[in-house]
């Protein structure tokens, strides 16, 4: 979303953004505005892994209430958590059966998301 930003800033019109630059300008949500089908969850892809960060690769959906990540490669692993009851996400609850209706509705967002964005690489796994 920066870059389309800086673009809407400069005066570039959104038909005038090159089809490689994803997102959308946050210029009418900097302003205090509801944007007219603003999305509500946001995906987003790690790939970097090992040192400096020591983050396992891995891409994710976040929603106001839930963030869904998959890691894969070194870690292969799930993790959901609520960030209304857990804000710090020191809670995984992917396993809890009774976010079992959660887990299937992030992870048909984060598969809808990774079609959308053609983030669906040979060798990065699916997110089913």
């Amino acid at each position: 979303d920066y870059a389309p930003t800086f673009m809407d800033y400069a005066g570039v019109g959104r038909g005038e953004v090159p089809h490689e630059i994803q997102g959308e300008s946050l210029r009418p949500l900097l302003r205090g505005e509801r944007a007219e089908g603003w999305r509500e969850s946001m995906y987003y892809h790690y790939y970097e892994s090992g040192e400096p960060h020591t983050v396992a690769a891995h891409y994710g959906v976040r929603t106001e209430r839930y963030k869904l990540i998959r890691f894969y490669g070194a870690v292969e692993a799930w993790e959901l958590y609520d960030l209304r009851e857990d804000p710090e996400e020191l809670r995984n609850v992917y396993e809890d059966p009774g976010h079992a209706g959660v887990v299937r509705r992030m992870q048909e967002e984060l598969s809808r998301l990774r079609e959308y964005y053609k983030d669906t690489e040979p060798g990065i796994p699916a997110a089913k």
